[in-house]
């Protein structure tokens, strides 16, 4: 059972249930299948229409930006130090696809026949490494120039969050750092822009800091950090392959490029 705001021009209680029915009709989107699992409420829930489901309830569910993650540098290593990097790419649900697609066409160049065999990851492109010595530096270069330039065309909710840790110049971890500044930053682009009325989530590449990210996201979330707390994640951040995902190799690219 979950709740919903009902608009106070339908004279509807702030709050109405949910009948037991998964089908449900969208205000501007379509149909939607849905068990409503318990968790944050659909954005709205308004009374029976013509045209409407026997149980008489429609919605317009909540919208999610994801913000795409990954880091450059390494971290521990006394002998030679350097810069830790985290490059967050923050993209609506619905533009996900398109972006991915575009970054699809650059793998093609590579392998016409698999292009999802290619992974645009920054450091072996740049570096000649695994499959990319068979290619020469100019191709590379333009695949890396190309991809950065899909997220620089002019969409209005894509944004780009770096976060730059130099050795000896933070306290503490480097980690602990750049995650505390990127998803505070997240957090409060969510506030400012959408007042609250939309969530996010960030998505890592696999990552030995897994346990440590998640455990600071619940910190942050209950207890706070110190400028707040977490008040716009949909979920602690969750962790996937890059190699399965265009917009978590983008995040690379961008990290390897600062």
């Amino acid at each position: 059972m979950a709740l919903g705001w009902a608009p106070r021009k339908w004279h509807l209680p702030r709050t109405a249930l949910f009948p037991p029915s998964k089908k449900v009709l969208t205000f501007a989107f379509g149909w939607y299948n849905t068990d409503l699992p318990v968790g944050r409420p659909p954005l709205l829930v308004g009374p029976r229409r013509q045209g409407s489901t026997p149980d008489g309830l429609f919605l317009i569910p909540r919208s999610m930006h994801i913000l795409y993650v990954d880091e450059s540098g390494r971290l521990g290593d006394v002998a030679q130090p350097s810069y830790f990097i985290l490059a967050g790419v923050s993209v609506f649900e619905r533009q996900t696809y398109w972006l991915a697609k575009e970054l699809d066409d650059i793998a093609a160049r590579f392998n016409p026949a698999e292009p999802q065999e290619v992974e645009l990851h920054g450091s072996p492109m740049a570096t000649r490494k695994g499959r990319w010595r068979r290619h020469s530096l100019e191709d590379r270069e333009q695949a890396i120039k190309d991809a950065m330039q899909v997220l620089a065309q002019p969409r209005a909710n894509n944004r780009l969050f770096v976060v730059v840790a130099e050795p000896g110049e933070v306290d503490g971890s480097p980690m602990k750092y750049a995650f505390t500044q990127l998803a505070s930053r997240f957090d409060r682009y969510l506030m400012r822009r959408h007042k609250n009325q939309q969530r996010g989530i960030m998505l890592f590449d696999k990552s030995v800091h897994e346990e440590t990210i998640q455990s600071l996201a619940a910190l942050y979330r209950d207890k706070g950090h110190q400028w707040g707390k977490l008040r716009n994640f949909a979920e602690v951040p969750a962790f996937i392959d890059s190699r399965a995902s265009r917009l978590i190799q983008l995040a690379d690219l961008a990290a390897y490029a600062v």
